[in-house]
C-alpha cells in the first residue's frame, strides 16, 4: 500500500553559491512549467543518464532510484491530502532563502531525500536542525539536520523506548535531549502540532522525548552511485 511523505525545511542557501545554483533553485520551486536543462553542478541529485533506474545498497536496504526525481520534489504545487492537514504547504526560494513544506508519494520521497538533504546542506548557511519528515505511520517526526555542510537524520521518540535504527542501535552516545532554543521555526511548529495531539505544552512534549542518530552524513556521502 503506498503511503505520504510530509516533509519541510527551512535554511539560508550561502551568498556565494553559482548563478547555476540560484537558478536551480528557482526551477526546483517553480510554479509553472517552463524548460530547464540539466544543470552542471557535480552532484550525484542531478546525474540525468542511462540507467534511468538503478538499485543501490543503503544502510543494509535494497533501494530503488529513479532519476529526474529532483525535477518535481520542491514544486510549487499543490498536493491532494494537504486540505486534510493543518497549517500551510508552500515550495518557496526567494532572497536566498528556501522555504518548504510537502506532501510527496513514499516512492518519490525514497527516491531523492538521499540525495537532496546532503546537497542543500552542502550550499545551506543555516545549521542545526532545519527540517524534519513523517509518513502516514510514524509516531513522531524524524529531524534532519545541517551541520558543517553536512546532514544527518535523528530518529525521535519517547525516552526510554527500544527502537532499533539503521545506525549505532541505542547507543547512548548517539542519543541527546532536544535543545528547544535550536529549532528551526518549521520544526518548532510541527512539534507544537504533535504536543497539541497530546494535550501537551511544547516544552514537556521535548523533555518527553529524545533524538537518535539514524542515518549520518559519512553513510549518505559514500554510497556508491
Amino acid at each position: 500500500m503506498s503511503t505520504c511523505y510530509e516533509f519541510a525545511f527551512e535554511c539560508q542557501i550561502k551568498c556565494d553559491v553559482s548563478k547555476a545554483v540560484i537558478d536551480t533553485l528557482k526551477y526546483m520551486t517553480r510554479s509553472q512549467e517552463y524548460d530547464f536543462e540539466t544543470p552542471d553542478l557535480h552532484h550525484a541529485l542531478f546525474k540525468e543518464e542511462l540507467p534511468w533506474k538503478q538499485t543501490i545498497e543503503l544502510l543494509g536496504r535494497k533501494v530503488t532510484v529513479i532519476q529526474y526525481e529532483w525535477r518535481t520534489i520542491l514544486t510549487n504545487y499543490p498536493c491532494e491530502g494537504e486540505q486534510y492537514l493543518p497549517g500551510e504547504f508552500y515550495s518557496i526560494f526567494k532572497n536566498n532563502q528556501l522555504n518548504c513544506r510537502r506532501l510527496s508519494g513514499d516512492d518519490t520521497f525514497n527516491n531523492v531525500w538521499w540525495l537532496l538533504f546532503p546537497w542543500l546542506a552542502s550550499i545551506s548557511e543555516s545549521v542545526g536542525f532545519v527540517g524534519y519528515y513523517r509518513n502516514d505511520f510514524d509516531d513522531y517526526p524524524t529531524l534532519i539536520q545541517f551541520l558543517d555542510g553536512k546532514s544527518n537524520i535523528y530518529e525521535m521518540m519517547l525516552k526510554g523506548e527500544s527502537q532499533a535504527g539503521l545506525s549505532e542501535s541505542n547507543d547512548p552516545d548517539k542519543m541527546f535531549n532536544l535543545d528547544i532554543d535550536a529549532l528551526s521555526n518549521v520544526v518548532r511548529d510541527e512539534l507544537v502540532r504533535q504536543a497539541e495531539n497530546f494535550s501537551m505544552s511544547l516544552e514537556s512534549y521535548i523533555l518527553s522525548t529524545t533524538i537518535k542518530e539514524y542515518v549520518n552524513s559519512d553513510v549518505l556521502m559514500n554510497l556508491d552511485i
